[in-house]
């Protein structure tokens, strides 16, 4: 699936009057307008994540659900944090479709192929799932540092983000998110240590 194939569609669809904005309430108004600020940013994590697996319509589905909980749990009165909030929720969301996708997709594979499974390399298996499983340790460990840990671990190790753009996200300086990431990795390390995980 490529960018192009994937059209965006607004959650406020059910009336005319409220895509040009008219009639809207002022929540509606307001998920609105961070709809349209942040939708790029959120289908850059989810489209990342479920390229190799997803349809167009998982994407968009995905999309759509990460709006949807930021609306119903995020407290905007912490507005400051809402970017580094969305990419979170982003791309757990995504994760976790992605591994359901997978999960589907292997089950079916399995059901369908039962011949070729013999073919097919245990081994080769074994260690998908081994990486898989500890990829998830990883990024549970991670996010078990709090925030703005968590978020600036991943953006620079994950999506490469540089120092600066990270600070964007989390509201801090290059040299600030520099220091933190530091400590972050120290502090990762050291869970890792403790619970015998080795990357």
């Amino acid at each position: 699936m490529t960018k192009e194939e994937y059209c965006p569609e607004l959650l406020y669809q059910s009336n005319p009057a409220t895509k040009e904005g008219k009639n809207m309430t002022i929540e509606q108004q307001r998920q609105k307008n961070i709809y349209d600020t942040y939708w790029k940013y959120v289908y850059t994590i989810v489209f990342h994540i479920l390229r190799n697996t997803g349809t167009a319509e998982d994407v968009e589905e995905c999309i759509n659900d990460v709006f949807t909980d930021v609306f119903r749990h995020y407290d905007f009165s912490q507005s400051d944090t809402l970017k580094a909030y969305l990419g979170t929720a982003a791309r757990n969301k995504a994760l976790n479709v992605r591994a359901s996708l997978t999960a589907r997709a292997s089950h079916v594979r399995n059901a369908e192929d039962t011949e070729l499974s013999a073919v097919a390399s245990d081994e080769d298996i074994q260690a998908d799932l081994e990486q898989q499983e500890l990829t998830r340790l990883l990024l549970d460990t991670i996010q078990s540092l709090g925030e703005p840990d968590a978020t600036i671990l991943i953006q620079k190790y994950f999506y490469q983000s540089k120092s600066r753009e990270i600070g964007k996200i989390v509201g801090l300086s290059p040299i600030a998110v520099r220091s933190r990431c530091h400590r972050a990795l120290k502090k990762l390390r050291k869970l890792l240590k403790d619970s015998d995980i080795s990357v």
